[in-house]
């Protein structure tokens, strides 16, 4: 026998990530096309938008879903589905600017933290304990009446009030990794600290935080919409799926398609992030691969 056959058996079974993701439930793919599909419509929506989000029809107010105006009319005569793919950049730019602020600084916080321990430890570790004191969405409130309303602020708000769980997060398994022989190896040899954290603790602890910031990115646009219904979230002419919630609150009986396809996409593109979560925790983790099976 060759020694290009001499592969182990275990090498040839056993499945690899892909081989893993066929293996997947239905409903895990169902997850990835809304994750996916709700990007994509925030990148292109404005673009195929068949009116713009501001015109009015006024001999068409209130008006329900037809041929000229698939998805209805608001209390001005603005097209709903124009409104809907206009806010979904909006709505979807929060979800993963907010992600991006909240794990860039959430991940440097829980690296040092983890790393150095001691006092820094201490520091930061309550400061996060402080944030995550209040209920997230009075705290984005609280946040939102300080620093005002509008997209920049809203994301810099969503990103904070995100922080403690990629920073506790990221805290937790860098505590777990750097005490592994490989760091101690990496240490005698004279490794700096800059070094292990970036080196080896970092692609140590991505699994993690992998699947929290596709759970994070459906908890930003809820909060998102949340803000925006209650009026302190993204200010016109931009538009939002909770800024189109608020605007057909109090048209609920008499055009229900104003507020109702709103709050449609908004589950839809949630559970989409937080089903791509679950897979992805899946994916990474062989664990759970092995009691699954897959």
């Amino acid at each position: 026998m060759s020694a290009a056959n001499m592969t182990p058996v275990g090498a040839r079974t056993r499945p690899g990530a892909l081989g893993r993701l066929r293996q997947f439930p239905t409903i895990t793919y169902i997850g990835l096309v809304l994750a996916v599909a709700a990007i994509a419509v925030g990148i292109i929506g404005p673009r195929v938008a068949p009116y713009p989000i501001e015109k009015m029809h006024v001999d068409a107010i209130l008006q329900g879903p037809s041929q000229q105006h698939l998805l209805g009319t608001d209390r001005l005569g603005r097209d709903v589905l124009s409104r809907l793919l206009a806010g979904s950049r909006v709505s979807i730019s929060v979800g993963l600017l907010a992600t991006l602020f909240a794990g860039v600084v959430g991940i440097a916080l829980g690296l040092v933290a983890g790393f150095y321990g001691k006092w820094v430890d201490e520091v930061v570790m309550r400061v996060m304990d402080m944030l995550m004191a209040f209920p997230y969405i009075v705290l984005a409130m609280a946040l939102v009446a300080v620093i005002g309303p509008g997209l920049s602020n809203i994301v810099l708000v969503i990103g904070i009030v995100r922080l403690p769980q990629f920073a506790r997060l990221t805290r937790g398994a860098v505590l777990a990794v750097k005490e592994l022989e490989f760091i101690t190896a990496a240490r005698s040899v004279g490794a700096t600290s800059l070094r292990l954290v970036l080196r080896h603790v970092f692609p140590n602890v991505l699994a993690p935080i992998f699947v929290i910031s596709s759970l994070s990115i459906a908890t930003a646009i809820n909060t998102e919409a949340a803000l925006s219904f209650l009026g302190l979230g993204i200010t016109p002419p931009m538009s939002s799926w909770g800024t189109m919630l608020a605007d057909g609150r109090s048209n609920l009986r008499d055009a229900w398609w104003v507020a109702t396809f709103p709050g449609i996409v908004i589950s839809l593109a949630s559970l989409g992030f937080n089903l791509l979560g679950d897979a992805v925790q899946d994916l990474l983790d062989p664990r759970i691969a092995k009691r699954t099976g897959r």
